[in-house]
């Protein structure tokens, strides 16, 4: 059989042979392309792959090795920073790939993009199309301001207003990708979820669809090590974003003087963007000031003011709740992290914190628990499937930060406690993440689209 995938980024792999950027993100793909492109006789599969690509690559058509097989690649130009606007040609572009390829059966992954609605309606055969769900966009959209208060969802910046992005314009932004997700859905028959809350909200969509239950093999490197209670950083927390309000760095920021006020050497580690700006700049690192001279005090003030003008609303409020909770040397923003650098982060944590408004089920939460990391996590959308809550880890109450904190000093202060939540976790993680499992039922979904 042929099968097109789609998705929003080229696998790394690819991706240096083709001289494209090579993204950090969603290199779980490798290992299911290389398990698809494998030989296989009872399951012979022909794999092709269509990604997003700078304008000048629009018509990229290659093979490229990966293992021991040749993938063919296909390029479409899209502007992945603004997935909600529609880009001209994208649907034609689609047909051309699908003429030239003539595949069985077209694999979508996501559904907030255009390219997925796009890439649909070319195939037009439902009963052929599989759409992957992963975030559901208009559940996001609702939840996207993650309980901020009201006076500051109505305030934005300088930087909010040229660029267009204060909060509210970018939960619009939210409502018009799930516009995106509603096309798509209704242009398919069948979907792969995996959690109770993605079903609802895929079947609210379109009630006709096919629900094909599978869970997502996770980044090769997170199936080996393990945390250690015994080597981790007491008392440090890690999240792995927080750079718009759904992720809920705010509402750690809230539930952390509670946490130090019990563990004054407790940490918060933060992997991603830097949006408040805390170390964007040596003279405007708020955690440690440096001695100026009268020079060099001007000049650093006019940084920090140039600096500040950058800032958007949602980054000036984590500022604030820094400065207003005295977090100033409680905080660290590590930058965007690769795998590897991950899953160091991971292990030398004491607790990994998922604090989000919305989510169906994270990778990030998989990665951790993999790995054995004691969890404390939001009780929304679909992480309840994911983690049981008193025997693999904790969940909380979304917007709860006296309840964030409680769960977080537990972690801390039952040693024994935690270490079954780490046992448990792992154990089911790599039940639910097992390579091999998810393998085998994405065969069996594909045997079935066949038949139809």
């Amino acid at each position: 059989m042929k099968v097109l995938w789609v998705n929003n980024i080229a696998i790394p792999e690819v991706a240096v042979k083709l001289g494209l950027p090579v993204s950090n993100k969603e290199g779980w793909i490798t290992g299911m392309v290389r398990r698809l492109s494998s030989a296989n006789e009872a399951h012979p599969i022909e794999l092709a792959f269509a990604f997003p690509v700078p304008r000048e690559q629009a018509s990229l058509s290659s093979s490229v090795r990966v293992g021991s097989v040749d993938i063919r690649c296909y390029g479409f130009y899209e502007n992945i920073n603004s997935p909600e606007k529609v880009t001209p040609g994208l649907e034609e572009r689609f047909r051309e790939i699908i003429e030239d390829l003539k595949p069985d059966i077209l694999h979508v992954f996501g559904t907030e993009y255009y390219h997925s609605c796009a890439a649909v309606r070319a195939f037009g055969r439902p009963e052929r199309t599989l759409i992957g769900l992963q975030g559901m966009m208009k559940a996001y959209a609702d939840a996207y301001m993650g309980g901020l208060p009201s006076a500051v969802i109505r305030r934005f910046t300088l930087r909010d207003v040229l660029r267009g992005d204060t909060l509210k314009m970018q939960q619009k932004k939210f409502y018009m990708r799930a516009e995106n997700e509603a096309k798509a859905l209704l242009g398919t028959l069948n979907v792969t979820g995996r959690t109770g809350f993605d079903r609802t909200e895929s079947l609210n969509i379109n009630p006709s669809l096919v629900y094909h239950f599978m869970n997502e093999t996770l980044r090769e490197s997170f199936y080996s090590g393990s945390w250690n209670g015994n080597s981790c950083v007491p008392h440090s927390i890690f999240m792995s974003q927080g750079y718009y309000p759904i992720k809920g760095l705010h509402l750690m920021l809230e539930a952390m003087p509670s946490v130090l006020e019990a563990f004054p050497d407790a940490v918060l580690r933060v992997a991603g963007e830097d949006v408040a700006r805390l170390y964007s700049d040596p003279s405007d690192n708020i955690a440690f000031p440096v001695e100026e001279t009268l020079s060099e005090k001007l000049c650093g003030r006019f940084r920090r003011f140039n600096n500040r003008l950058k800032l958007s609303e949602y980054g000036l409020y984590l500022r604030r709740l820094i400065k207003k909770n005295g977090l100033e040397n409680a905080v660290v923003v590590t930058g965007s992290l690769n795998e590897q650098e991950m899953k160091e982060e991971y292990l030398r944590a004491n607790v990994f914190v998922c604090p989000s408004a919305i989510e169906n089920s994270p990778n990030s939460l998989g990665e951790a628990m993999l790995l054995g990391v004691p969890c404390v996590a939001s009780a929304v959308g679909g992480i309840p499937d994911m983690l049981d809550s008193g025997r693999e880890g904790l969940l909380t109450p979304f917007g709860d930060a006296n309840a964030l904190a409680e769960a977080v000093k537990s972690i801390f202060a039952q040693s024994e406690v935690t270490r079954l939540y780490s046992l448990a976790a792992k154990k089911r993680a790599h039940m639910t993440h097992d390579p091999e499992t998810n393998h085998r039922r994405l065969l069996e979904i594909y045997s079935r689209l066949l038949e139809q």
